[in-house]
């Protein structure tokens, strides 16, 4: 994937997650006496802020691994439907 790519791709998913938390605080607001404090809408801002950035980094290291090379392979089949498994491997 190109790097272009790469930040349009970026640029669209904050953008989703922008609008998200947009409509979700329209609906909550809307929702009548559910009033939220300052510190509430602070602590609910940074667990979505840290959760994200620990799921971006944990992705970056895992696909960034020197060497690394992603496989798949069939451990088992059911009714037709094959469980696949991906191996990150370093070599």
């Amino acid at each position: 994937m190109s790097r272009k790519s790469t930040w349009i791709a970026v640029a669209v998913a904050i953008a989703v997650v922008v609008v998200v938390v947009v409509l979700m605080a329209s609906v909550w607001t809307g929702l009548g006496d559910t009033g939220m404090s300052a510190a509430g809408w602070a602590a609910l801002v940074l667990g979505v802020v840290v959760t994200l950035a620990l799921g971006i980094g944990l992705m970056a290291l895992s696909s960034s691994a020197a060497g690394g090379v992603s496989t798949s392979r069939v451990v088992a089949e059911a009714d037709g439907r094959a469980l696949m498994i991906a191996l990150f491997c370093t070599t």
